[in-house]
């Protein structure tokens, strides 16, 4: 099993995970790691508040009941990006949490050795029904089952805000 934290160096780290930075680039050595793209960290940063009005939340009132040390950060692109790790041959079953606790996330498509597994995946936080201006930022857990060949395994995320745009 592996644990993966992404986020900068310097933030807090979930106990059990191991931390890695847009900056560890693949490497044999390794075992795993960036193999395409140019992911960046981030850290959340606490929404202002809005003054909501009666009928919808505002998500600076509940993010401090999101925030762990494992939500606070992690690694985007505006650009598809690659994740590699080495693994022997055989099914896997894969958890990701994808999205942006800052700023809601559209149409994100998630391949596995380029077989596409999730797609338009939306991590947004709906504050009021039917209002997409009024989501604000959220992660969506993706679970999906993999085979594995020689190669091991390449995650590769892409996608736009087409289907925001869209709505």
């Amino acid at each position: 099993e592996y644990h993966f934290d992404f986020g900068p160096a310097n933030s807090p780290v979930a106990e059990g995970y191991v931390s890695l930075g847009s900056d560890t680039t693949y490497s044999a050595e390794r075992g795993y790691g960036w193999s395409a793209g140019t992911p960046q960290d981030y850290t959340a940063k606490k929404p202002k508040v809005n003054r909501p009005r009666w009928y919808h939340a505002d998500p600076a009132f509940f993010f401090h009941e999101l925030v762990n040390d494992f939500q606070v950060d992690g690694v985007e692109s505006d650009k598809p990006f690659s994740f590699a790790i080495d693994l022997p041959k055989g099914t896997y079953r894969v958890h990701l949490t994808v999205g942006h606790l800052s700023e809601p996330r559209y149409s994100i498509d998630v391949y596995a050795n380029e077989q596409l597994m999730q797609k338009k995946i939306d991590a947004r936080l709906w504050l009021f029904r039917g209002l997409t201006e009024k989501s604000g930022g959220y992660y969506k857990r993706v679970r999906f089952s993999v085979d594995v060949g020689d190669d091991g395994l390449t995650l590769d995320f892409k996608g736009d805000d087409a289907e925001f745009h869209r709505l």
